[in-house]
């Protein structure tokens, strides 16, 4: 069954970018991944959403179930300015969603008129932009990864509460996914930190 993974761009709020990748890199089905750009709060005299939340995680999901009401509720988030954006952008999502539902597939919404999402594996653009057209609309980019660059993000996201954690997600993505000599590098798993943890007794928590 193919899925879709979630790539987050918002610095403002927790997230861990590093596995929306891996669902994407270790998948043996198609995987749609996209990127919530929406950052077009509103802004009054105390304070400009659009600075202190940025793309917020979660913020979505509103725009798929079509509930701006009883979802996240941020007074003064919406406003007369973003709200035709918003819709807009909604309606967008929905349209790629029901079509996933459908077909296991987006393609170009069950409109047929939307920017084709092309799947992660694709040799092209591979990562769908989700945003209004005040943020360029929807459109696909290039988000190149190698395992080399999936092992630095891993050492350097912050958002890992321990040690223990980062050890025991580099045995996830690097020994029990992607077992192999080309893949797994004890000396690089000891370089984290992780020397005291042996890598077959750790589980990533859930």
């Amino acid at each position: 069954m193919a899925r879709f993974c979630q790539r987050k761009r918002s610095t403002r709020c927790s997230a861990t970018p590093i596995t929306t990748i891996a669902c994407a890199a270790n998948s043996p089905q198609p995987v749609f991944a996209y990127r919530w750009d929406w950052d077009e709060g509103g802004k009054n005299f105390l304070v400009d959403y659009s600075a202190l939340l940025g793309a917020a995680h979660g913020l979505e999901v509103a725009y798929i179930f079509n509930d701006f009401e009883d979802g996240i509720a941020v007074p003064g988030l919406y406003n007369s300015d973003n709200s035709p954006g918003r819709d807009l952008l909604g309606a967008q999502m929905r349209s790629y969603w029901s079509e996933f539902a459908r077909k296991g597939d987006p393609g170009r919404g069950r409109s047929g008129a939307l920017p084709l999402w092309q799947p992660w594996n694709n040799p092209g653009p591979n990562l769908m932009l989700l945003d209004t057209a005040a943020g360029g609309g929807l459109r696909m980019v290039k988000e190149p990864m190698t395992v080399a660059m999936l092992k630095q993000r891993l050492a350097r996201d912050n958002s890992l509460p321990d040690v223990r954690a980062r050890c025991a997600l580099h045995v996830q993505l690097f020994l029990l996914a992607n077992a192999g000599a080309d893949v797994w590098n004890q000396r690089e798993y000891e370089a984290l930190g992780c020397a005291e943890f042996k890598p077959w007794s750790l589980e990533v928590s859930r």
